[in-house]
């Protein structure tokens, strides 16, 4: 997911634009996997 919306926001044009859906999504994931890398590292 994250490696396909990084390539079309990279290089608009070559793909489908990006929602608003995918972006929250991306938005979403990544804010889960800081959150579990903060709590495996005791960062927290």
């Amino acid at each position: 997911m994250l490696t396909s919306y990084a390539i079309a926001t990279r290089y608009p044009g070559v793909d489908e634009e990006v929602t608003k859906e995918e972006a929250l999504a991306a938005i979403k994931a990544s804010e889960f996997v800081k959150e579990k890398i903060t709590t495996l590292l005791n960062l927290k």
